[in-house]
């Protein structure tokens, strides 16, 4: 059995608070491993500035060395946009050795009984909620929808038990950042103040690929 967590995201581009969540998820429910797993952005979505390539390769750069946390090119080889559901169904019959547990933001859950095949999720892998400091979840504020999933699904404690069936809420520290501030810091070229929130292989690779794209970033956010 291997636990292993994956957070899915545009990673436009990938930053220290993405690699904050992985590391704290890997700790607060003792994951094997944690990992990043870009996202085929469908046509009809804003396309990224990065290219797939490019966000796959500063992923890579921003998680080398540190243990346990891998990259995916999984998904962003496709040919189409796949659901998280079927992503998971997908996963737990190629690797039925593996635990999943998909980590997602508390805003994110909020709309879980509306994504696709949403209230199936949790029969085909685990989910990790992320709560932002301060804030609290009201059951009673919950749609109906979503509060069968929550009183269905939600763990009493940290422990992955099984290969599905749990839903964690985790607090994690606070971090103001955001991909939206910046991809704004990279496009004025304030790469001391991008320096708090990238990488520093990640911020060189980005700032090569801003001298080969002088425009990248000039759409604002």
């Amino acid at each position: 059995m291997i636990k292993k967590g994956i957070l899915g995201g545009t990673f436009d581009p990938f930053h220290l608070g993405h690699l904050m969540l992985l590391r704290e998820s890997m700790k607060a429910l003792c994951l094997d491993a944690a990992i990043a797993e870009p996202n085929l952005v469908p046509y009809y979505r804003r396309q990224p500035a990065l290219s797939n390539e490019e966000r796959l390769e500063i992923c890579r750069l921003s998680v080398s060395g540190i243990p346990g946390v891998q990259v995916s090119d999984r998904e962003i080889r496709r040919d189409s946009y796949t659901s998280t559901c079927e992503l998971l169904r997908e996963l737990r019959s190629a690797e039925p050795e593996t635990w999943p547990v998909f980590i997602i933001g508390m805003d994110s859950f909020l709309y879980l009984h509306k994504w696709v095949r949403g209230e199936e999720i949790p029969e085909y892998g685990n989910l990790a909620v992320i709560r932002r400091p301060g804030s609290q979840l009201r059951p009673e504020e919950l749609p109906p929808e979503l509060l069968r999933i929550y009183e269905k699904y939600r763990s009493p404690d940290n422990a992955v038990r099984g290969p599905a069936g749990q839903i964690f809420f985790l607090d994690t520290p606070e971090m103001d950042i955001s991909a939206t501030a910046i991809r704004n810091l990279l496009r004025k070229r304030d790469f001391t103040a991008a320096r708090e929130f990238l990488a520093p292989a990640a911020l060189a690779r980005i700032r090569e690929i801003m001298e080969e794209r002088p425009g990248i970033w000039d759409e604002p956010s």
